[in-house]
């Protein structure tokens, strides 16, 4: 056997490799390990059996040596594409047959021994043509086949997935597709107990035909599907659910890469929306038809190139990281043809290629059975080290960095990203957490005052393999400092005020952080009552105390200012509270009874006009100016307002003639009027 490598990084050497087969065309389409630590092969011969090709079933130990063989079918062409290790020690198979059936071809399942000696078996179809490309076992026991039919759905060929029982008998059936030809080669059973297909459509997407993932609930009820693809030909191959709920598919493509087909991966999240993709190949032509999530992260495809290699076609394995980027990939073969069409791990690391070959055995084509040395790629990166803030300190959570070194790895060129983990207590029990930090420093806005916190650090490598921070480190966060103190101005102490508004002054608070805003609540207490205006980040407001709710003309009260800071969340009152004896009333004859809005005038108007309204005690009042598409273009009044009848001019000189709104807000009070602007 010729072995080429393709790539810089060390590839897996052959560790033995077997052929298994008559004079004729035997071909292997599925492997499995089995539980006596040895493998079965399983696809079609025409060099054994009764038929023009039959089922062909091989049975090796643990160095690939046969120990015995089973053929199955009839007269006519019958072919095994699916292969499944049952929990009995038996097998169950799965394909096609020409012999057996309703049909021209019908999907066939069949159920062996341990010794290959045949159980039962069933056939799924109409009167026409059903496939089946794949098959596996599901959670519950039974099996799921999935392939292509004519006998059923809404075009020239449609996808068929067919679930079973344990014994075999149909649950039920569905296909998908459209008006074209649509095909499946690989189906998996998905985490929520539904089931993720891949294959192909002529009838949805972009190009000939597209690569097309359909997803289904546990009753095989579409939920969506996706199309990928160009203006060429594409096929998706095999599909597996990633550890996020996406996917990783793998097929072939004509619309992108730089040969006739080149291998296609693609990554999606779990509604099947691509992330990302890449291709690999030469300028000839390459077929992916399977893809492996290795135990040590990353990705492994593979099937054959015309690219690379020592013959016209050989087998090629890929191997990728987590991103989609080539790490190593091998060709096997020799001067003639080889496929490979299966993928296993294997204990140590290494890989079990399940395919068929022209180069060496005995006949046209035969199974053939290579074991690689194990992959070194992708193992774990070292522990590494903290760097703070270091345990016991005190952290300023409005300035909090944390800072931590590069883990170690046996490639100098591996990129990390990091996930921090920080947490109330030291259990982790419902951390804070932020993922795909490309960096060694994170700043937190999302620590707070008075707290005792604990974090770490879990590193990725390129292969999504992971290591956690060698330390669990806590830090503590101090309490809250206040806004600084500031004094009252005016009125001052034992003030009597004058009839009308007067104008309550004090001393700016600073807030600590001087990012933060202060904001100021006056209040007014008596003997009797008390009651607070939320002022804003102004330290004057004109009150007239009249029209104070709490406040009796000519009585005494005490009025001061709090200072607020929303981070930290905390208050500070002013240093002084000043009494005053309010003035005598005006008569309620002389006030407004109710809060009005009055149309302005003149209106229309050319540039200026007079807009009045009433206030009956003293409010934060707003007047804006509007235009007609709602746009603000004007604001007249936004602050404290005492009790009476107020007028303000406005003047629309800068603005184009129009229709405008004039909007008064006072507490629940709203009201608006339009006004014509004509030049």
């Amino acid at each position: 056997m010729i072995l080429s490598a393709v790539g810089a990084q060390a590839q897996p050497d052959s560790v033995w490799s077997h052929t298994y087969g008559g004079s004729g065309h035997d071909g292997c389409l599925a492997v499995k390990q089995t539980s006596d630590g040895g493998y079965a092969m399983a696809g079609l011969s025409n060099s054994f059996g009764t038929g023009d090709y039959d089922f062909w079933l091989v049975k090796t130990d643990s160095v690939g040596d046969s120990l015995w063989s089973r053929v199955y079918g009839g007269s006519e062409h019958d072919g095994c594409l699916a292969l499944e290790h049952t929990a009995d020690g038996g097998y169950v198979l799965a394909g096609y047959t020409d012999s057996y059936g309703a049909g021209d071809r019908d999907m066939w399942l069949l159920k062996v021994d341990a010794n290959g000696d045949s159980l039962w078996s069933r056939t799924f179809g109409g009167s026409a043509y059903d496939y089946c490309w794949t098959m596996i076992q599901t959670s519950d026991g039974g099996f799921a086949l999935a392939g292509e039919t004519d006998c059923w759905g809404a075009g020239d060929k449609d996808i068929r997935l067919v679930k079973t029982d344990a014994n075999g008998d149909s649950l039920w059936s569905h296909t998908y597709g459209g008006s074209g030809y649509e095909g499946c080669f690989d189906v998996q059973q998905t985490s929520d107990g539904g089931y993720i297909l891949a294959g192909y459509t002529p009838s949805f997407g972009a190009g000939g035909r597209d690569a097309w993932l359909v997803k289904t609930d546990a009753n095989g009820d579409s939920l969506w599907s996706r199309t990928f693809g160009g203006s060429g030909e594409e096929r998706a191959w095999s599909v597996r659910e990633t550890a996020d709920g996406g996917y990783i598919v793998a097929g072939i493509t004509a619309s992108f890469g730089s040969g006739s087909n080149d291998f296609w991966l693609i990554r999606t999240d779990p509604n099947g929306n691509s992330l990302w993709s890449n291709t690999f190949g030469g300028e000839q032509l390459e077929m992916c038809y399977e893809i492996m999530l290795p135990p040590n992260g990353g990705y492994v495809l593979t099937g054959y190139t015309q690219s690379y290699g020592a013959g016209s076609n050989d087998i090629w394995l890929l191997r990728t990281d987590a991103y989609g980027d080539s790490v190593w990939s091998r060709t096997f073969g020799g001067p003639e043809r080889e496929l490979c069409y299966r993928l296993l791990p294997t204990s140590d690391g290494g890989f079990i290629l399940g395919g068929q070959t022209e180069s060496f055995g005995v006949g046209e084509y035969d199974f053939w059975l290579v074991r690689t040395e194990p992959d070194t790629i992708g193992v774990p990166p070292d522990g590494f080290d903290l760097a703070a803030p270091a345990s016991g300190d005190t952290v300023d959570p409005l300035s909090a960095e944390f800072v931590w070194q590069t883990p170690l790895d046996r490639d100098p060129d591996e990129r990390f990203i990091y996930c921090l983990y920080v947490s109330t207590d030291s259990l982790f029990t419902s951390p804070d957490s932020v993922c795909l930090i490309p960096d060694t420093v994170y700043s937190s806005g999302e620590i707070v005052f008075s707290q005792t916190y604990w974090w770490q650090v879990k590193a990725f490598d390129r292969f999504e393999l992971s290591t956690w921070s060698n330390q669990i480190w806590s830090f503590i966060t101090p309490e809250p400092a206040p806004p600084s103190a500031f004094n009252l101005l005016a009125p001052e102490n034992g003030a009597l005020l004058e009839p009308g508004a007067t104008s309550f002054i004090w001393d700016s608070s600073i807030d600590p952080d001087p990012g933060d805003i202060v904001t100021y609540t006056i209040h007014f207490v008596t003997e009797a009552d008390s009651i607070s205006y939320v002022i804003g980040t102004d330290t004057t407001v004109l009150v007239n105390p009249d029209t104070v709710d709490v406040l009796e003309p000519g009585g005494n009260a005490i009025w001061y200012v709090t200072a607020h800071s929303n981070h930290p969340d905390t208050t500070i009152e002013s240093n002084q509270r000043f009494a005053f004896t309010a003035s005598i009333a005006e008569t309620p004859a002389q006030l407004p009874r109710e809060f009005r809005l009055y149309q302005n005038y003149p209106n229309p108007f050319n540039s200026e006009t007079t807009i009045n309204y009433d206030v009956p005690k003293a409010s934060v009042v707003t007047l804006l100016i509007y235009d007609l598409l709602g746009k603000e273009v004007a604001t007249l009044v936004d602050e404290m307002r005492p009790a009476g009848s107020h007028a303000v001019i406005f003047d629309g000189s800068q603005l184009p003639s129009g229709i405008y709104f004039c909007r008064l807000q006072a507490g629940d009070f709203v009201a608006a009027k339009k006004m014509v602007l004509l030049k």
